[in-house]
């Protein structure tokens, strides 16, 4: 029984060292695609394609063995937000960068801190989903994208309007 604990162990170790370098891998992809909605919303007729890529990049966890439950909140925080949230309000404007030239736009007013909030709310709430049930499905991933792209069009016109 004891021999059996240990494997357990070492197997949910390598579970979650697999999930975090899926997420490490998958991490940038996500970001980008989640500020493409954000910011160019459907204004290149991709936003379709740019939910999906949001979606795809972290839908599922793994479910561990031993007591058959799903990576807790913390230790999803820990190998997502926990890696990058100090460091994402610098990778804001690289990210941009990117996507002028990828998507050959010019988004020169934005407002970083507002945008790196919407993504770590992605993340809390994609956690929470995760946490509790193995996988989110694609069309709560759209509802929620919806939502964060309604509330930062509303930010940013209330600061403009203040401006």
């Amino acid at each position: 029984m004891f021999l059996k604990k240990i494997q357990q162990k070492r197997y949910n170790k390598i579970l979650l060292n697999e999930l975090e370098k899926k997420i490490d891998i998958t991490t940038d992809n996500l970001i980008e695609h989640l500020l493409m909605c954000l910011l160019l919303k459907d204004s290149t007729n991709n936003l379709n394609h740019y939910k999906d890529e949001v979606y795809s990049s972290f839908n599922k966890t793994c479910l561990l063995i031993g007591n058959n439950k799903f990576p807790t909140k913390k230790i999803l925080y820990n190998i997502t937000l926990d890696q990058f949230s100090d460091v994402l309000p610098a990778w804001i404007n690289g990210y941009i960068e990117n996507i002028n030239y990828k998507e050959n736009v010019n988004i020169n007013n934005y407002d970083s801190s507002l945008l790196t909030n919407y993504i770590i709310e992605y993340y809390k709430w994609l956690i929470s989903i995760l946490a509790k049930r193995y996988f989110v499905k694609h069309e709560e991933v759209n509802d929620k994208i919806n939502i964060l792209i309604n509330n930062y069009d509303k930010e940013t016109t209330m600061k403009n309007n203040y401006v």
